[in-house]
């Protein structure tokens, strides 16, 4: 109103012109700001990023969440409160530690890297979206501020600049190539970049200036097409195919000096040069979450990626499995292909490296029957069928050792067990020559003849061959179980009416599926989870980093954790063109678990550093003080002989004396 007041006192003209500007500077300004705060993660992230992770977390998805079997055995058990509650026992920092975590949960995260385009400098550019993270932007410059003023700190420019609106602190080394890393917020945002004029670019790609994340081809080919099966949580990729031609005929000069290499002929050696993408997206299909994955791979492939290009498994195959299963897989395996390539491969990559110690490696390949006795790609390797299955059983108890098993399919039992015995006969001196801590052993159990390899008695592998199966075992105690399991003689495994309908129901193509049951684990690690949890507390109240009545971990029974767990189930499967999975999870393993409290650990370690070296410095104060006279005593004034003829204080009686668990003695 002001404005317009003071432009009325102006020629028409002039006032016009005037008012004109203003309205047109508000309009602008609104529209920037009214962008940045409807700004999406997507429209963040510049167009065919060659790696990309993202993360919704809990929050844009809480309903669908709560549904979850994850949710109710972490957060509704009050499992993740219990883990919050220890990282309160770190003062400020461990509040902090406490804040980003939950941030990080409820709202997820997003990096993406980007390639220069060509002819620019092989340096990619990162991209850090943290979703509702402005309000950690002062924070952030406060601690960058703070680490460059520190001694030995790297010499970096540091400024705050205006691009198109936004408020950039931009930190900018002063030799070439001029890398900078730069933070602002966009609405609600917070955003890290890092790489050559990576400000700027961002800042284009959010203008609508260059085109985003959600206009690519991973985009538009796989997260897309999906995204209204369920509510999509997470999704990444690695584009592998953009690797190989920007970098790929970048030359290498050979250990000889004597020539160069390419990245992209060792790539075509080792059989990843038709590797285009792999893409990974999850979504929450009820109380599970159902994780989904493509990698662009032809077939027939070569060199490393032979594994995953057999045949498709016989889903014919019935086996019993142990009643307490805790894993289960079966893979098509060819074991003949898998030699051929690894041999391919080792002579591929001489031939580029050294190719004049090719011919040796040759003569290595024709000498090896001769020195173990036997061809190991027929008389071995193709006496073993396609077929490769491994089990492994829980019992209960806090140091129970589960058991496992391994049925291979067996194509030549015969030349099998002739080769074996070939094999054995040829290390005996060895295991003569090792004093009893190595030994065969051989056995009957259960009409089969068992052959057990002792290492010092305590472990004992066994394996028989018998019916067309090589079966071993991690002792031969697993062995007996499993045959008195075919006999009905012992419980076997039965699946849940879910796993069962999977297992009914398997693709076309399937090269490979399994079965994981994550409670024997969780029950194992909460079970020594409070003891591992106070020894640690125990060392940090020496080291005087927590307070000795710091609580001990209150951490919820395992059964009202366990109770929500149901099997995990894994396909895999493939066609001409690509490989496909998909994992079914209740719960995350064990590892996924371990790997988060990684992260939390290392928020912590600085605090638990500074507190150590903060105690270690008081202590080392008050030795130093203890150590030379009170400066407040004159010597000449207070002489020793007085202090020497004080009678020494009486020791102080307590007021109240506690009982004694026994009689005290008169003396």
């Amino acid at each position: 109103m002001n404005l317009m007041r003071h432009c009325s006192v102006l020629p028409p003209r002039r006032s016009k012109i005037l008012c004109g500007i203003v309205a047109l500077t508000l309009f602008v300004s609104g529209a920037v700001a009214h962008a940045q705060e409807k700004a999406t993660v997507e429209s963040l992230i510049q167009v065919d990023p060659v790696l990309y992770l993202s993360s919704d977390g809990i929050e844009p998805h809480r309903a669908a969440y709560e549904q979850t079997a994850a949710y109710k055995a972490f957060y509704d058990s009050g499992l993740v409160e219990a883990v919050f509650k220890l990282v309160d026992q770190f003062g400020e920092q461990g509040a902090l530690a406490r804040e980003v975590g939950e941030h990080l949960m409820n709202h997820g995260g997003t990096i993406a890297v980007n390639l220069p385009g060509p002819g620019g400098l092989p340096i990619p550019r990162i991209t850090i979206v943290a979703p509702q993270g402005a309000k950690y932007a002062d924070r952030l410059k406060a601690m960058a501020v703070e680490l460059l003023n520190a001694p030995g700190a790297p010499l970096v420019d540091r400024e705050e600049v205006e691009i198109a609106g936004r408020s950039v602190f931009r930190l900018q080394f002063p030799d070439p190539p001029q890398v900078e890393v730069s933070l602002w917020t966009e609405g609600e945002h917070l955003v890290v970049v890092a790489g050559i004029g990576a400000a700027e670019a961002t800042i284009n790609v959010a203008e609508g200036k260059v085109a985003n994340i959600t206009t690519g081809r991973c985009w538009k080919e796989y997260i897309a097409p999906y995204a209204g099966e369920g509510p999509t949580i997470s999704r990444c990729w690695l584009d592998f195919e953009q690797i190989r031609k920007n970098f790929g005929e970048f030359p290498i000069p050979t250990p000889d000096q004597q020539g160069f290499i390419t990245p992209n002929q060792f790539l075509e050696v080792i059989g990843l040069h038709e590797l285009r993408a792999a893409v990974m997206f999850s979504s929450i299909e009820k109380d599970e979450i159902v994780k989904s994955i493509f990698i662009e791979v032809p077939s027939p492939a070569k060199g490393v990626m032979t594994f995953w290009d057999p045949a498709p498994i016989d889903l014919g195959e019935e086996m019993v499995l142990p009643a307490n299963l805790m894993i289960f897989g079966a893979n098509s395996v060819d074991w003949t292909r898998i030699y051929d390539a690894g041999w391919d491969m080792v002579e591929g990559i001489i031939t580029l490296v050294n190719p004049q110690e090719l011919e040796q490696v040759e003569q290595f390949k024709q000498m090896v029957p001769q020195i173990v006795g036997f061809d190991p790609r027929e008389d071995l390797v193709g006496s073993l069928g396609n077929g490769t299955y491994v089990a492994v059983g829980a019992d209960g108890g806090v140091l129970s050792i589960p058991g496992m098993w391994i049925r291979q399919k067996v194509e030549d039992e015969g030349k099998l067990k002739e080769t074996l015995a070939l094999l054995f006969e040829r290390i005996e001196p060895l295991l003569l020559q090792s004093d009893g801590t190595v030994t065969l052993r051989h056995s009957e159990i259960e009409g089969k003849q068992v052959t057990s390899i002792s290492l010092m008695g305590v472990v004992t592998p066994s394996f028989v061959i018998d019916q067309g199966w090589l079966m071993i075992g991690s002792t031969s105690q697993v062995l007996k179980s499993y045959w008195l399991q075919e006999e009905g003689k012992l419980a076997t495994y039965k699946p849940d009416e879910r796993t069962a309908g999977r297992l009914k129901n398997l693709p076309e193509g399937t090269i490979s599926y399994g079965i994981s049951d994550p409670t024997f684990s969780y029950r194992q690690l909460l079970a020594v989870a409070p003891m591992y949890i106070g020894m640690g507390q125990q060392m940090l109240i020496k080291e005087g980093i927590l307070d000795s009545d710091v609580a001990l971990p209150d951490l919820p029974p395992a059964e009202l954790i366990t109770q929500h767990i149901k099997p995990n189930f894994t396909i895999v499967w493939r066609d001409k063109e690509k490989l496909y999975a998909n994992v079914y999870t209740s719960v995350p393993e064990v590892t996924t678990g371990l790997a988060i409290t990684g992260v939390l650990v290392g928020i912590l370690a600085p605090a638990v550093m500074s507190a150590r070296e903060a105690a270690l410095r008081a202590r080392y104060r008050n030795e130093i003080l203890d150590g030379f006279p009170d400066p407040q005593i004159d010597p000449e004034e207070e002489g020793t002989d007085d202090l020497l003829e004080e009678e020494p204080l009486p020791r102080p009686e307590p007021k109240n004396r506690r009982p004694l668990p026994l009689p005290a003695p008169e003396k």
